[in-house]
């Protein structure tokens, strides 16, 4: 500390007040200039996503401004949301970021200062940011917060436990991907197969493609399925090969799975007849918003 905290030299108050009254720094390093305009950026899974910002700052003339700001979702993508803070100048003081919409954490939030004005409505961000304030994962339990919250990277902490349900059309093998902002991480699958009165037996295996669609890996069963049955496929770690009453298939699958954004996982299937149908689909993972390729 440059100067010393304890009252020194003529005290105009009295022996009573012993702290420091005159030429006291400032309260925080963030100095916000009418240049600065502050950009609060939520990214999650599902839309609409409205949250709050609270900023306290700490003005030239030395009052004290407490503004609230509305964090709403973008016109473009319901994945993201924004809330564009204008400019005014002064100590950032504090400031706190709320959402009291997602149970826990699987959204990605940064707010962050731009120079200059940033147009409304957001279609996207301007190319080069001035300076990071806080990011981290918001939820209805968890806060982010200047000074406090660390700023901490992407994908990080425990994650959200999820299941991913797709879509399935007779005939075509399901597929699951991730967004350009998702990294998942496989922990189990489930999915049914009801097979035709084709007579050539199927094989199902789980497949898992990068972002370009090359294959990467996969896990097969051990059991072919005939015509005109339901088999109900479970892939797990730990899991043995077992057919169990010749409809519950389990098989192993490898821990550490990741899917990073824009890679995916689905069915492969030899032999899949035009009149085969999947349903009860189920990929559960662990998910991190706010992943990308940088």
């Amino acid at each position: 500390m440059p100067y010393p905290p304890r009252a020194t030299g003529d005290n105009p108050y009295g022996p009573q007040v012993q702290f420091r009254t005159e030429d006291v720094l400032p309260p925080t390093a963030l100095y916000l200039s009418m240049e600065d305009t502050l950009v609060v950026q939520f990214i999650g899974n599902a839309g609409p996503m409205t949250g709050t910002a609270t900023v306290r700052m700490l003005l030239a003339d030395g009052t004290i401004k407490v503004d609230y700001y509305t964090v709403l979702p973008s016109v473009i993508n319901n994945f993201y949301s924004y809330a564009v803070i204008p400019p005014v100048e002064g100590y950032l003081l504090s400031c706190i970021v709320e959402l009291n919409n997602a149970i826990d954490g699987s959204v990605w939030c940064t707010m962050t200062a731009f120079k200059g004005t940033v147009p409304q409505p957001i279609v996207s961000l301007p190319p080069v940011s001035g300076m990071l304030v806080v990011q981290g994962y918001v939820d209805e339990w968890t806060w982010l917060a200047w000074p406090n919250s660390p700023a901490v990277e992407a994908g990080m902490g425990a994650g959200r436990v999820r299941n991913i349900t797709p879509a399935t059309s007779n005939g075509v093998n399901w597929i699951v991907k991730t967004t350009s902002a998702q990294r998942w991480e496989v922990l189990y699958v489930e999915a049914w197969l009801t097979t035709s009165a084709a007579a050539t037996p199927r094989q199902f295996s789980l497949i898992t493609l990068d972002r370009l669609g090359n294959g990467l890996m996969r896990w097969p069963t051990n059991f072919t399925q005939a015509a005109s049955l339901t088999y109900r496929y479970y892939f797990s770690n730990g899991a043995a090969h077992l057919n169990t009453g010749n409809n519950w298939i389990t098989a192993p699958l490898s821990t550490g799975i990741l899917l990073d954004p824009g890679m995916s996982m689905g069915a492969s299937t030899g032999n899949l007849d035009a009149g085969d149908a999947w349903s009860f689909v189920s990929v559960t993972v662990l998910e991190w918003m706010g992943v990308g390729h940088s």
